[in-house]
This record gives structure tokens, C-alpha cells and sequence, in this order.
């Protein structure tokens, strides 16, 4: 999974539905993938927290994490998201009110 942060100019990134564990390097995603779009890891077994970082990708319109592992808060930076449309974290282990 790390290889495919050597790409560059990704703006769909769609691997949901993988047996990828582990947690998700956050500053890898924002550093390789500043302008992604469609930034998609459902159903996966994805771990650990959403990073604050996701609020650095303003061309973000679509996150889709649910059916993993997450934990933690959904971080308040991504309230910083403007063009952000679709939200899904449905099913995991996430805290908050």
C-alpha cells in the first residue's frame, strides 16, 4: 500500500472494498494527493484515528471510510473542507456527540 504514495497528481483514489489493514498515513495523503477529489478506503480493516490533516485537501468532495476499524473523533478540520459533499464513516469505532 505505501508504493502508491510515490504517485503523484491522483485525484480519484478509490480502493475500498481490499483487505488493506493498518492505519492510513495521513501526511503521506495530503503530501502526495493535495489536489484528490474522491478520496475512497470503505471496507477495508483500516485502523487508528482520521488525521487531522484530511482538512489540508480543499478539493476534497467525497470521503468515503466507512466498514473499517477507525477510531477517535472525526476531526473538526474537516469542517474546513468547502467543496466537500459526501461524508461516510458509517460502522466503525468512532466517538463523539
Amino acid at each position: 500500500f505505501d508504493e502508491i504514495f510515490n504517485l503523484n497528481n491522483i485525484i480519484f483514489f478509490r480502493v475500498s472494498d481490499n483487505g488493506f489493514t493498518g492505519t492510513v498515513p495521513w501526511i503521506d495523503v495530503v503530501d502526495s494527493f493535495p489536489d484528490v477529489v474522491q478520496f475512497w478506503i470503505a471496507a477495508n480493516r483500516f485502523e487508528g484515528s482520521i488525521g487531522k490533516q484530511i482538512g489540508q485537501l480543499q478539493s476534497l468532495e467525497s470521503f468515503f471510510g466507512y466498514n473499517n476499524s477507525l477510531t477517535g473523533f472525526i476531526p473538526s478540520e474537516i469542517g474546513n473542507i468547502d467543496t466537500l459533499e459526501f461524508l461516510d464513516l458509517e460502522n466503525n469505532l468512532l466517538e463523539g456527540t
